[in-house]
Parts: structure tokens; sequence; C-alpha cells
């Protein structure tokens, strides 16, 4: 065999044996990593109390500086009974140039609206759930205030849930003070861009059929009107140039 034929042969032979052992390597890392790979955290939700922290029953998984509020164990032998203490606060700067559509002698305004919650969401078990949540919101520097502006220290959500087997699927029963936003959102809406939310008296339901959810009319929204104002749907309009910063910092 000549030279150059002796290096053919050595060259495809380390490649016949270097390429399968890449994706062999590959496969393994992954595996050690998925299995290395602790259970997911719950994220902040919109609605705080779709969060389910009974992961942090494991004490090696608390490792966040306020973990011992957002789990506190009811019972040693079932990480589902516990309660979760939970605060979101919302800054917003605002500058309108033109309140009330430019009518009248109205000057612009600049001020700081703000929206602290607290909650708190107790679970007895797996099945049941109590949540209840206070918010605060405040409107700093502005003249012409709304019923979306301002409303101190209230009840915003308080409610029971259930949720347990039913057949051949599930049954989930909630009912209470509490947010709902139905569908879009254009009749029943949470309200979360002023600044003031809307809840009211619900109640829902969910059975195994799919998408049948049953929603009771809501008795009285979250919103303190006037004499001859309407409490059940509340809107406000504003015009002119508008700009804000916001800043959320939740736990």
């Amino acid at each position: 065999m000549t030279e150059r034929g002796a290096r053919r042969a050595t060259l495809a032979l380390c490649t016949l044996i270097t390429v399968p052992l890449t994706p062999a390597v590959g496969q393994v890392t992954d595996a050690s990593a998925s299995a290395a790979a602790p259970p997911e955290r719950p994220a902040i939700e919109f609605n705080r109390w779709k969060e389910d922290w009974s992961v942090l029953a494991d004490p090696a998984l608390r490792t966040e500086p306020l973990d011992n509020l957002k789990y506190i164990p009811f019972s040693s032998s079932d990480p589902k009974s516990y309660m979760s203490l939970g605060a979101a606060l919302r800054e917003r700067f605002e500058s309108n140039d033109a309140p009330f559509f430019g009518v009248g002698n109205q000057l612009s305004e600049n001020y700081v609206i703000q929206r602290a919650e607290f909650d708190a969401d107790i679970h007895p078990n797996g099945h049941w759930q109590i949540f209840a949540q206070l918010q605060d919101d405040r409107a700093f520097g502005k003249q012409n205030l709304t019923p979306v502006d301002a409303d101190k220290l209230d009840l915003e959500q308080a409610f029971i849930a259930y949720q347990g087997s039913f057949g051949d699927g599930s049954l989930k029963v909630r009912v209470g003070r509490q947010e709902i936003g139905f569908d879009l959102q254009r009749f029943v809406s949470e309200r979360d861009g002023p600044n003031v939310r809307q809840a009211g008296g619900h109640g829902r339901s969910d059975d195994p059929a799919p998408r049948a959810a049953h929603d009771g009319e809501a008795r009285q929204c979250h919103c303190h009107g006037g004499q001859g104002q309407s409490r059940h749907l509340c809107v406000a309009a504003e015009s002119g140039s508008r700009s804000h910063r916001e800043g959320r910092d939740e736990s």
C-alpha cells in the first residue's frame, strides 16, 4: 500500500470511530442534566390564587429569602396542607395634558397611582382552598379622582374553592367575592388597566364536559360611585396625550 493510500485508510478509520461517539456523549449529558434538575418553582401569576407553592415542602428547594412565608406547612405528612402569604406593589406615573377632553379650564396633570395588594392562600388539603386578598389603591397628586383611581384599604377577594374527582373527570367549584374575566372580558372584566381592579360576588363551577364553565352573575362590582351611578359596570373615559411609567414588585 502506498503512503497516500495508508493516510486515506487511517482518516476513514478515525471518522468511523469518532462520529458515532458524538450523539452518545450528548445523550448522556442531557440525561444527567434532566435527572439533576429540581422541580420548578411556581411563577408569579396574574391571579395569585392560581399559584401552587406545595413544591416548597422540600426544605432543600427553599432558596429564596421569603420562602418561609410562601410555604407555611400545616402538616408534616401532607405537603398539600399549607398557607402561603403574598404581596404586590404597582407604582405608575401618568401625565395627562388634556383632562376631560380639554373642555373647561382643566389644567394638565402629573400624578402617581399606586396599587398595593396583600393575600393569604390557605390549603387545608389538596381539595379545599380559602383565599383572601386586601387591596389599597391611592392616587398621589391627582386632582380629578374617579371611582377607578382610589380606594383605600378594602377587601378585594374572599372565596372558598373545592376541586376533586367527579366521575371520569374532575369538578371545580369556587364561590365568594372574586375577580373574574369572562371570555374576551368585554362585559365581565378584572379591569387591570385602571388603578382599582374590579371584583364581585360570583359562583363558578367547571364540570368534566369540554368548555362547560358556569358563572353566576356578579351581585355587586367593586366600584364606589356616588348616588345614581351604576355599581355593576363602571366605565371611565380619558383623552389627550398620556404617557406613563409603571413599576411592579411582587412576592
